[in-house]
């Protein structure tokens, strides 16, 4: 049973990092930084009622709060559930750790402490320390030495949670830390630093010793080349060290019971292990090839890395075409061995191993998985048609009969031509298997490796249609691991499929028919075993022109004796051997409450549910949008307990290791997503973190469901949001904002921070605005008209509200929000009276055939089967792309449109907004066009979001609350001003649309 919990505050003690009498690295020096003692925080653990009930502030939110306001990054619960460690982030500004305890009311923080992780017995938090302002390095990959060794690198701390003492280390490169147990923590520092020693928080307590550091590199006189770094494996208990030099990689077993390391020794490299704490390093290789991807399995009993010889363009140059050989070491044994190469039994005539993909063993280490490839097709010049300035020829050829278009070619063009296939090595037996290849391209071995079976994926048949088909169809086969024979599954599917726990089954859904299918490995036969449902299993809500996704699966009962399968409310019990009838885990509680029940998963490392065991369900309230959690026996089917349900938003709870203790989030519109702690019963939530205390000093607001029925007759929602000091005898501007269906983010918070494409809700209601979000129900054929239903009806149905002033409502959406709100300008002449479109779509007829350059994908799939939802191609449904195409019936636009499309957009063509921006200057209607050179679809920078931000609030200010308007808006800002000028100054008595005001 978990300890009860408590209230907590920031007091602390000042216990030692390590134990009395620990030997410490010379010239380590210990600082009690990060240790905060200050005023006690137990309001932190306010009462449920509290924490919502908040006073209004009287501040309004301004653009100044965007580099205030923290949100919450990594978080982690230690394993006894008694510690939290979580980071606090601001958008431009420096960030902190904080570890804080559970139990009692003690709290540690760190200035620009990030990454953090628990060590295995949780005692400690390894971390990174960032560096102070712009300077900072990027990270190397893990186990890379490589990276900018001219810019300023982050530090490792390593605090312990008892006494807040921290020690650190500068120059890191990167950390490994054991995932199971394991004293050791291993690190990587560039070189040159190590002899300066580390730099420790603070001065030693009395009594605890120092010790040099046992230097165990390689002799500095044999060197030649870039060092790539030094690797220090570090006893957390003791303090102790050892340091070894020119290291380019390494590798720590998940119990810390094996450290392996690849360093240079003049021109050759050597692959050295050792077992920390006993002796030194033992070399097992020494080669001058180049070494990568070196991996440990999860005991530290083998190790395995590619090998490739240093020759012709070097290993990446993807044209190069040669081969590596995996080598391989084994505990017991004095030297590597190559353990697969082009020679190995079971590769195939011509093929290799992989220079270019990963390698990693199974879970029971008797595997490796490792990509093979064909040899390079040689490609000779005819000599008949040879000239010296061929070589200077830069062309594409597009044929009609490729099956991808160039533009996918290119942006694919590198990985295809380090295109790998999955294969097997099984190492006892010294052969390959392989599993994937150009027939049959994706392979997924389950069981973590240890699968006797595995789903192969081949979209090939299929890669014309992907160009204006989705979900892209492609074949399923089942693969024997052993033997690599294929099965086909089924042709056509629209998704994945998956292997029971125990292998005893293949389930997959198929959109076509909106049914689950099992097939029985051992007898071959493939049933159809949702049919028998009450309910559907496909998503009852799906309104585009394709096959409807399904709910999906809670997973399978142990010993594949059943699968968990979901309708819309839900969890039912399904016999994949069609024996038994469906069971109704949940009886119907769901549906009659019409609340979503979904199981949570909290062991990772559980492939099964256990029948006798609690099942945690999240759970969802449709009409409330009230959220919580409920508890259900899969044995013993009826009505769920109901733990808790309430007016917020939860994340999924994480469980701690080794106690019965959830970490997560709850939300409201006006509370912030902090960090909780509760029991297994919710009943006992503790709150850890405070992330924005000076929200309360703020306005904010409240939202509210608000219901009504469109002309055609379809039900709708939104979501309506107040300012804090609504009177409803007063007359508020109303900003309407929409995408498709938002409505069950009701409960969601919305920081004020500057957003890359729409409205910051709460900057807008603190300063007197309501803001309305309605719902979108689509009609196939009909996507501008459906918007236009939803979003005119949902406004009348406001105006019916006396508090409404009918002549300040403005619209705003980005992307696809911006298509619909270009096309419901169109005919909503005397409704709104402003309106700001992010990269709208506004002529369907030319955009049909162009390129999202992101991808290389041509958009004819968005209009025939997603997004845009006309169900068909041009040529079919031509008048459907005219009547849904705004630029058609520009001239009926009257309300002043605020565009912002950027020149870099790699999903909608920014020629769209300029054909839009182009048809109104030509009608002489109101209209801007904001361009951020260089950016893709929106604005990601922070400059640049806060200035799009600023702009819209300029924008809207002007229309809707009668601020007189900026210069850029009045103005323009010419080419030879930009740069030097932004605009914002107001210009009093001027009229940004010429004085056209109805």
């Amino acid at each position: 049973m978990s300890p009860q919990l408590r209230p907590v505050s920031r007091q602390h003690s000042r216990r030692s990092l390590f134990r009395h009498g620990a030997r410490l690295p010379a010239a380590a020096l210990f600082l009690a930084v990060g240790v905060l003692a200050g005023a006690p925080t137990a309001g932190i653990a306010q009462s449920q009622a509290q924490e919502s009930d908040v006073p209004e502030g009287d501040r309004l939110l301004g653009h100044h709060v965007y580099e205030e306001w923290r949100t919450i990054g990594s978080r982690g619960l230690a394993p006894r559930g008694d510690w939290v460690h979580y980071t606090l982030e601001l958008e431009n500004a420096d960030g902190e750790l904080v570890v804080r305890s559970v139990d009692s009311d003690r709290e540690h923080r760190v200035e620009r402490g990030a990454a953090p992780r628990f060590t295995a017995d949780g005692r400690r938090v390894v971390f990174r320390i960032r560096p102070h302002g712009p300077d900072a390095a990027s990270d190397p990959k893990p186990g890379n030495a490589r990276g900018n060794r001219n810019a300023v690198r982050d530090s490792l701390g390593i605090l312990e949670v008892e006494s807040g003492r921290i020690l650190r280390f500068p120059a890191l490169l990167s950390f490994q830390l054991p995932e199971e147990g394991g004293e050791w923590v291993a690190f990587h520092q560039e070189a040159g630093h190590g002899d300066e020693g580390n730099v420790g928080m603070g001065p030693p307590s009395p009594g605890e010793p120092t010790t040099e550091a046992t230097e165990a590199g390689i002799d500095s006189d044999s060197d030649s080349g870039e060092d790539p770094g030094t690797l220090v494996l570090l006893a957390l208990e003791t303090g102790e060290e050892a340091r070894f030099r020119r290291v380019e990689a390494y590798a720590l077993s998940r119990d810390g019971g094996r450290l392996a390391f690849v360093a240079r020794q003049g021109d050759l490299r050597q692959v050295r292990v050792l077992v920390p704490g006993a002796g030194d390093p033992h070399t097992v290789l020494e080669t001058d090839e180049t070494l990568s991807g070196l991996t440990l399995d999860r005991d530290g009993e083998r190790l395995a890395l590619r090998a490739v010889a240093e020759e012709g363009n070097g290993e990446d140059d993807p044209n190069a075409g040669r081969f590596a050989r995996i080598v391989g070491w084994q505990a017991g044994d004095s030297d590597a061995r190559t353990l697969a190469d082009g020679s190995t039994s079971g590769m195939r005539g011509g093929w290799g191993v992989s220079p270019h993909h990963g390698i990693s063993f199974s879970a029971g280490g008797d595997r490796l998985l490792l990509g093979t490839r064909p040899p390079a097709p040689a490609r000779e010049r005819d000599p008949e048609w040879s000239h010296p300035l061929d070589d200077q020829v830069d062309v594409e050829i597009w044929h009609w009969q490729d099956d991808e278009l160039m533009t996918v070619q290119n942006v694919r063009r590198t990985q295809r031509l380090r295109q790998s296939y999955q294969a097997v090595l099984f190492l006892g037996e010294d052969r390959i298997v392989q599993l994937a290849d150009p027939t049959l391209p994706s392979v997924s071995v389950g069981g973590d490796g240890d699968g006797r079976l595995a789903v192969g994926s081949d979209p090939t048949p299929y890669a014309v249609e992907a160009s204006w088909e989705s979900p892209n169809p492609r074949d399923l086969y089942l693969v024997e691991v052993a033997t690599g024979e294929r099965r086909l599954l089924v042709e056509g599917a629209r998704g994945g499929a998956a292997v029971s726990p125990d292998e005893a089954f293949v389930t997959w859904y198929h959109g076509p028919d909106s049914t689950w299918y099992a097939h029985e490995v051992a007898t071959g036969e493939t049933r159809a075993i949702s049919a028998d449902l009450p309910h559907p299993v496909h998503n009852e809500d799906h309104d585009l022109p394709q096959v409807a996704g399904s709910y999906g699966s809670a997973g399978w009962l142990e010993g594949d004796e059943a699968i968990l399968l979901y309708d819309r409310y839900d969890v039912w019990q399904v016999d994949p051997r069609g024996a038994a009838a469906p069971i109704a885990l949940t009886a119907g509680e769901g549906r009659s409450r019409e609340i979503r029940f979904r199981a949570v998963a909290l062991d990772p490392d559980r492939r099964a549910v256990a029948p006798s065991e609690p099942l945690l369900l999240s759970a969802f309230h449709e009409p409330s949008r009230d959220a919580g959690f409920f508890r259900m026996v899969p044995e013993r089917p009826g009505a769920p307990d109901e733990l808790i349900l309430e007016s917020r938003r939860f994340s999924t709870p994480v469980q701690a290791r080794e106690a019965h203790r959830l970490l997560f989030t709850q939300e409201t519109f006006r509370d912030f997503p902090d960090l909780w702690v509760a029991g297994p019963e919710f009943g006992d939530r503790v709150r850890i973190s405070e992330a924005n205390p000076q929200q309360a000093e703020y306005r904010w607001g409240t939202a509210e469901i608000v219901s009504w029925t469109s002309a055609d007759g379809t039900p709708l929602d939104g979501i309506l949001m107040k300012p804090d000091d609504f009177d409803p005898s007063g007359s508020y501007p109303v900003l309407v904002y929409f995408y498709d269906r938002q409505s069950e983010r009701l409960h969601s918070h919305y920081a004020p921070v500057p957003h890359r494409s729409i409205i910051n809700f709460p900057m807008y209601t603190s300063h007197g605005y309501v803001v309305f979000i309605p719902d979108i129900v689509y009609r196939e054929g009909y996507p501008g008209e459906s918007a236009f239903n939803a979003v005119v009806s949902g406004t009348q149905h406001l105006l019916r509200e006396p508090w409404v002033d009918r002549e300040r409502i403005g619209l705003q959406g980005h992307s696809w929000g911006g298509y619909q709100i270009a096309f419901i300008v169109t005919r909503s002449q005397r409704l709104f009276r402003a309106a700001a479109a992010g990269a709208p779509v506004a002529n369907m007829t030319s955009a049909y055939g162009q390129i999202r350059w992101e991808t290389g994908l041509v958009r004819q799939f968005q209009y025939e089967r997603t997004q845009s939802r006309l169900g068909g191609s041009l040529w079919e449904r031509p008048l459907r792309y005219l009547e849904n195409s705004p630029l058609f019936w520009a001239d009926k636009i009257e309300t002043p449109l605020l565009i912002m499309h950027n020149d870099n957009d790699g999903h909608v063509p920014w020629e769209q907004g300029i054909e839009l921006f182009t048809a109104l200057r030509r009608l002489d209607r109101a209209a801007w066009l904001v361009n951020y050179r260089g950016e893709p679809h929106w604005p990601t920078t922070f400059a640049n979001r806060r200035d799009w931000n600023i702009r819209m609030k300029q924008f809207f200010d002007h229309f809707l609350h009668d601020a007189a308007p900026p210069r850029w808006m009045v103005e323009g800002i010419p080419a030879e001003e930009r740069g030097e000028t932004l605009g914002y100054e107001e210009i009093p008595g001027a009229q940004a649309d010429g004085g056209r005001r109805r």
